[in-house]
């Protein structure tokens, strides 16, 4: 069904003209057979949608949507456009230069986007930030053919770069969630900066073949697949055991995202959504299976037991995808994890005034996106955890003071087991015994007898 909305729109799109295909273009059964369909019965569509229109007087289709989904319209028909370094490639001041040299001009802030020109994210150094009318334009300079700047949303960007600040040389980073081939890449020049790899869980062979071809473009050498699931996966196995740092980008309902229906088809994600998204609202269910998968993702994460940190992140604005599921497991009486600072800066606190959650609000500069990192403070084994208290936690609540057992020594520090409380006991009361022996009666007084009266 998702498929047909997707193709229908487009269809309406292009005034239900027959779509020209491409000759290096993947046929998909699917896809052909769906088209087809729709183009046969073309003349009742657009009958039906004329008498629609008429029928509740409206200029164009956009005004039968929710005024929520005409809103994200807006926002996202000015979002600017946004492309990361290839660290693998080309450094950030080569690139700036390239561009400066085919006649785009550094600018200092986003404000300042002006035609050609270009400044640094405030939130990624390794991001650029473009006008949004010029993304034909960029297409066709070297710079990006040659894949040393890749084109992809912000909200793609920040969780890659919140893990900077928890990775450290020669680790392994592990991949787990939804995301794009781009999204794996960038992970991969950020891990080789510091001699690190990458593992990625990918079960769908289609998509294991994509992810090899674009990592291959981007000479990124540093990638490991695992063709399986991360919820299948023995957390204590071989699979995982050079796993340090957790990269969690999970389902979610896309709720801060202004423009799902690009965002889904290009970053990988769930086709499904688009039809409560069309709606301007999520349903119960679907968010509650979504927020499941998330929990069991995460609970299944930190029983690795040599990773340091996990970065989670989602493109959701409800509180159920983002703050309750991180909190549930830093409260968790395991004591495993603790929030810390994500390295972004932030104008401001999360909803529920935590400073170590990022939450970037949907706007005209960027999409939503919730972020967070925890960092581990004990170890998970199977059975019972070994838990490390934090020190933060012995300030905020006092160590009981020792109370020494009342059949202890004076000298004693330690409680007495119970065979040994009883044995002094018995002493106590022996020697009672004895002082009791050695000491004379107490006087008593005596009855006389009186003589009998003459």
């Amino acid at each position: 069904m998702s498929l047909v909305i997707v193709l229908l729109f487009d269809f309406q799109q292009r005034k239900f003209v027959k779509r020209q295909r491409r000759s290096s273009e993947e046929s998909l059964q699917d896809v052909i057979t769906v088209e087809a369909s729709l183009f046969r019965f073309r003349i009742t569509l657009a009958a039906s949608l004329a008498r629609l229109r008429i029928k509740f007087n409206l200029v164009n289709i956009d005004r039968v949507l929710p005024e929520i989904v005409k809103e994200r319209q807006r926002m996202a028909r000015g979002l600017p456009l946004h492309g990361w370094v290839n660290t693998q490639k080309a450094s950030l001041g080569d690139v700036r230069d390239a561009l400066t040299n085919e006649g785009f001009s550094d600018v200092d802030s986003v404000q300042r986007l002006r035609g050609h020109a270009f400044c640094v994210d405030r939130h990624c150094g390794d991001l650029l930030v473009f006008s949004p009318d010029l993304r034909a334009e960029l297409s066709k300079t070297e710079l990006v053919k040659d894949c040393k700047l890749v084109i992809q949303d912000k909200s793609c960007s920040l969780p890659p770069n919140a893990m900077r600040s928890v990775l450290t040389q020669e680790q392994c980073v592990l991949m787990t969630g939804s995301f794009s081939a781009l999204t794996v890449a960038h992970v991969a020049a950020i891990a080789a900066s510091c001699s690190g790899t990458v593992l990625v869980c990918e079960s769908k062979e289609a998509k294991r073949k994509e992810l090899e071809d674009v990592l291959s473009k981007m000479e990124c050498t540093n990638v490991d697949v695992i063709p399986r699931n991360f919820v299948d996966l023995d957390p204590m196995g071989a699979e995982l055991e050079n796993a340090a740092v957790v990269l969690m980008m999970p389902q979610c309902s896309l709720s801060a995202i202004s423009n799902p229906v690009e965002f889904i088809v290009r970053e990988n994600r769930d086709v499904d959504l688009l039809q409560d998204l069309s709606r301007g609202s999520v349903s119960q269910g679907r968010l509650s299976n979504l927020v499941a998968c998330q929990k069991q993702e995460l609970a299944h994460a930190i029983k690795i037991p040599k990773s340091s940190a996990i970065v989670y992140s989602t493109c959701s604005s409800f509180s159920e995808e983002n703050e309750e599921v991180v909190r549930r497991v830093v409260r968790s009486k395991l004591h495993i994890y603790r929030l810390s600072d994500t390295g972004l800066p932030s104008d401001s606190t999360d909803k529920a005034g935590d400073k170590d959650l990022f939450w970037l609000e949907a706007s005209t500069e960027s999409n939503g996106v919730f972020v967070a990192v925890m960092t581990r403070l004990g170890t998970f084994q199977q059975g019972a955890p070994v838990v490390e208290q934090p020190a933060e936690r012995s300030k905020s609540k006092p160590k009981p003071t020792a109370v020494k057992s009342p059949t202890a020594g004076p000298s004693s520090g330690k409680a007495l087991s119970k065979k040994q409380q009883g044995k002094r006991k018995r002493e106590k009361l022996r020697k009672a015994s004895q002082a009791s022996r050695s000491e004379p009666p107490p006087n008593r007084a005596r009855k006389t007898r009186e003589p009998p009266l003459p």
